[in-house]
C-alpha cells in the first residue's frame, strides 16, 4: 500500500512583546512601561502556555513555519534571557522550515554587543533596528531614547555578532525636518550597508503627545507637497545606492526582501502570539486581547486570549488582495486572484483600469497589474478606484 503524504502548508508567526522603556511621541501601538514582575508573568504565559498550545496546533494541522517575527513595543527592552529563551523554544518546538527567517525588532538604545550576540546564538538571523533618523534633532522630536552614534554602534555590533541580514527602519516627514536633513540621514544609513531599508512616512495618530503638540502649535506638520518631494528623493537615492524597491516603503539588496512582510502582502496565513496580536487562518481573522495583564490572566485560567473573531467575506478578501497587492511593486498577479477568489479584476473593473492605464498610474505586463512610479504617489486613490 502506498502512503500519501499530505504536504505541509506554510505559515508565518508574529509574536508581540508589548514592553517599552519609553513610549515615543508618535506611537499608538499597544505597549506598556517596563516592569520586572509584569515581564516575568508575561513570558511565563507566552512561552509556557500560548506557545505550547500553538506548537501542538501547528503540528496537528501540518503547518510549517517559514517566518518568525518578534515585534512590539520594543522586544529588546526586556532582559536578554527572556528573549533568548523565547527564540530557543520557538525553534525547538515549532515545525520550522530549514531556512526559516527569524526577525527581532530592536531599539538601538536597548542593546549592547553581548545582548546582540546572545540573540544571534539563540537563532535570530534577521535584525530590524528602529533607527528612524540619524539626525539628533529629529530623534528628539520623535521622542526616541537613542542617539545617532548609538544607532551606528548597534549596527556595527550586530555585524560583529555575525548577523548577515539587517534592516534599518527610517521615518520621513517629522515636524520641522528639512529635505536636506532627511537626505543626509538617509545617506548615512546607506553608508552603514544594511541589506534592507524600510522608510515610512510619519503618521501622527490622535491622542499621541506629538498630535497634542501639533494642536497646541508647538510643532508644525510637514505639508503633503514636501512629503511627496521627500518620498521621491528617497526612492531615487536608494535606487542609485543599489537597493531595489519591492514594496511602497521597502527596499532591499537582491535576496534580502522581508519574507514575513511578503506573507502579509500576499494575503497568506499567519498566527499571532502575545497580547494585541492578530492571526489570519482558514479565512478567519482573530485578535488577542490588548491588555497584557488580561492576556496573562486568561491564559492562566485556561481560557483563550482571543477577543475578536471574524470570517472574512469574499468581498473583504478581494478588497484586501487588491489593497495589499498594490503595495508591492510587482503588483497583483491577476490569475492568482481568479484562482483564489474566482474574481477577474481585469473584467470587473475594465472601465477603471482603462482610465488608470491612460493616466499612467498603472501598467499591466505578463499578467501582473501594478502601480507605476507616478501611481505609487497616489496609491490610496488608485486602490479606492479598483477595490
Amino acid at each position: 500500500m502506498n502512503l500519501v503524504l499530505i504536504p505541509m502548508k506554510p505559515i508565518g508567526i508574529y509574536i508581540h512583546i508589548p514592553f517599552c522603556v519609553k513610549k515615543c511621541a508618535y506611537c499608538d501601538f499597544v505597549s506598556y512601561p517596563l516592569e520586572k514582575g509584569h515581564v516575568q508573568a508575561y513570558f511565563d504565559a507566552l512561552i509556557g502556555i500560548e506557545l505550547t498550545d500553538v506548537c501542538l496546533s501547528l503540528t496537528d494541522t501540518r503547518r510549517v513555519v517559514e517566518t518568525i517575527y518578534i515585534g512590539g513595543g520594543t522586544p529588546t527592552a526586556v532582559p536578554g534571557n527572556f528573549m533568548t529563551q523565547l527564540l530557543i523554544d520557538c525553534l525547538k518546538k515549532m515545525p520550522v522550515s530549514d531556512n526559516v527567517e527569524v526577525t527581532v525588532e530592536m531599539n538601538p538604545g536597548t542593546v549592547d554587543p553581548a545582548y546582540l550576540a546572545a540573540l544571534i546564538a539563540a537563532g535570530a538571523n534577521r535584525l530590524s533596528i528602529g533607527v528612524q533618523s540619524l539626525n539628533a534633532r529629529t530623534l528628539k522630536v520623535l521622542g526616541r531614547i537613542h542617539s545617532p552614534d548609538e544607532a551606528k554602534s548597534c549596527l556595527e555590533a550586530a555585524r560583529a555578532a555575525g548577523c548577515k541580514n539587517i534592516n534599518l527602519d527610517l521615518i520621513y516627514g517629522t515636524p520641522g525636518e528639512t529635505l536636506d536633513e532627511l537626505i543626509t540621514s538617509l545617506d548615512e544609513a546607506v553608508s552603514l550597508a544594511p541589506e534592507h531599508i524600510s522608510v515610512y512616512g510619519l503618521s501622527i495618530p490622535e491622542g499621541t503627545p506629538m498630535h497634542r503638540s501639533l494642536e497646541a502649535g508647538r510643532l508644525s506638520a510637514i505639508t503633503d507637497d514636501v512629503q511627496r518631494e521627500m518620498y521621491i528623493a528617497i526612492r531615487e537615492r536608494l535606487k542609485t545606492a543599489g537597493y531595489t524597491q519591492y514594496e511602497i516603503s521597502s527596499w532591499a539588496r537582491p535576496g534580502f526582501e522581508c519574507g514575513h512582510n511578503l506573507n502579509y502582502w500576499r494575503c497568506d496565513e499567519y498566527l499571532g502570539l502575545g497580547c494585541a496580536a492578530s492571526s489570519y487562518l482558514d479565512g478567519v481573522r482573530r485578535k488577542n486581547v490588548d491588555d497584557h495583564n488580561e492576556y496573562v490572566r486568561q491564559l492562566q485560567e485556561g481560557k483563550s486570549p482571543i477577543v475578536e473573531q471574524e470570517t472574512l467575506t469574499q468581498k473583504q478578501r478581494i478588497d484586501e488582495a487588491i489593497m495589499l497587492g498594490l503595495r508591492m511593486r510587482d503588483g497583483i498577479f491577476l490569475d492568482r486572484l481568479v484562482e483564489r477568489e474566482g474574481y477577474d479584476l481585469a473584467s470587473e473593473r475594465a472601465g477603471q483600469i482603462e482610465k488608470l492605464l491612460n493616466s499612467g498610474l498603472i501598467e499591466i505586463e505578463g499578467g501582473w497589474l501594478r502601480l507605476t512610479d507616478e501611481g505609487v504617489l497616489v496609491a490610496d486613490e488608485v486602490i479606492v478606484w479598483l477595490a
